[in-house]
């Protein structure tokens, strides 16, 4: 009997440059897409309060129902901003804290997420603040 042959020729296929070939976990990927797009929603909640503003400036007398829809929506869309922020700093910090080895989306998860709660918390106090100084 024969052996069966073997090819002589085998080519490996080429390998990707080390950090491209890991697999990022569920986790760090949520955190960084739930960073991006709470900034999305803490930019429309922006928008909705200077749409109030700006029509609250013009107005002489009494708010009705109608007046306050944008001032409620950026409320909404605050409260909704907070809880996106806080669940996706949770979800970066256990990714960081596991010894994966592609760490990058859980790091900067934890980087959107955790600067837009401090920057949101620092505006709030400094609209109390500046809220004190009016005549």
């Amino acid at each position: 009997m024969t052996e069966p042959s073997t090819p002589q020729n085998t080519v490996e296929p080429p390998s990707l440059p080390i950090g491209f070939n890991q697999k990022n976990s569920g986790l760090a990927k949520a955190s960084f897409i739930i960073g991006i797009g709470s900034i999305v929603i803490w930019i429309l909640a922006i928008v909705s309060l200077m749409v109030f503003i700006f029509k609250s400036i013009g107005i002489s007398h009494k708010f009705d129902n109608a007046d306050l829809v944008p001032f409620l929506a950026a409320g909404f869309l605050m409260l909704i901003g907070y809880l996106l922020n806080f669940v996706g700093l949770i979800f970066g910090i256990i990714e960081v804290r596991k010894s994966i080895t592609n760490k990058w989306m859980a790091i900067t998860g934890v980087s959107i997420n955790g600067g837009v709660i401090v920057l949101s918390v620092g505006l709030h106090f400094m609209g109390h603040a500046f809220r004190h100084l009016r005549p």
